[in-house]
């Protein structure tokens, strides 16, 4: 039975996520802050019995990265979701007219903005390394960092949100540069978008749920290959530019 790490695992895509693992047969270890107050994440624990396994991760939290990292030391990861993730400001502020967004950043936000990067990007970035010994065991290993479709500089023409959108487009270029080092040790790495779903940091508007987004990102996943790293996939199945 294959194991997968997914952060963020106490709601919306991540919640989605460990239900699709599970029904699908993986041994899926479910990481979040607060894993005993998650009760959507208990019952679904419950639902599936020991193929579930909680795990207590702040991933901005070196103690307990480290704590992880021993007690699983020798077992193998196969497939790491890097979902953990905030959007600490006002959503939908890309259209700052109605919003009411500021979009001079010489009146941004900055601490907010060093916030989200620290959550966004250096976090997962970090997390991988600690966990590429594991992952390094697998036969068929990959690493998914959940981007965002508004992280592509092609598509991309927007005042606002600074701190999000260069979060998550500064993701992309590091699964473009630790790529090519997880690649000298046969482990795949991906950029993926859920697109604009309803969740808690998507809201109520979006255009679909976490149940259609998480499924089209299992078959996406699944079907990555590893001649195909570090590419860029939308969750129904597009390449999505850079």
């Amino acid at each position: 039975m294959p194991t997968v790490f997914i952060t963020g695992a106490n709601r919306g895509l991540g919640l989605e996520f460990v239900r699709v693992y599970a029904e699908n047969k993986w041994t899926v270890i479910a990481a979040c802050r607060s894993p005993h107050e998650a009760t959507d994440l208990e019952q679904l624990k419950s639902d599936f019995d020991d193929q579930i396994i909680l795990c207590k991760m702040d991933i901005c939290n070196q103690t307990d990265i480290d704590a992880f990292c021993e007690k699983y030391k020798d077992d193998t990861i196969d497939l790491l979701i890097n979902n953990a993730g905030v959007q600490l400001e006002n959503y939908g502020s890309a259209a700052y007219e109605s919003m009411g967004e500021d979009p001079n950043p010489a009146n941004y936000n900055y601490d907010l903005w060093a916030e989200t990067m620290k959550v966004n990007l250096f976090a997962p970035t970090k997390l991988t390394g600690h966990l590429t010994p594991m992952l390094e065991r697998s036969n068929n290993a990959k690493v998914i960092m959940m981007s965002s479709g508004i992280a592509s500089l092609e598509n991309t023409w927007h005042a606002g949100r600074y701190a999000y959108k260069t979060s998550k487009a500064a993701l992309n270029m590091v699964v473009r540069n630790v790529g090519e080092w997880l690649q000298t040790k046969k482990i795949a790495i991906f950029a993926v978008s859920p697109g604009w779903t309803k969740t808690d940091m998507g809201g109520p508007n979006a255009p679909h749920d976490s149940k259609t987004a998480v499924r089209g990102l299992y078959k996406v996943i699944s079907e990555a290959e590893f001649s195909n790293t570090g590419n860029f996939y939308n969750f129904d199945g597009k390449k999505i530019p850079w």
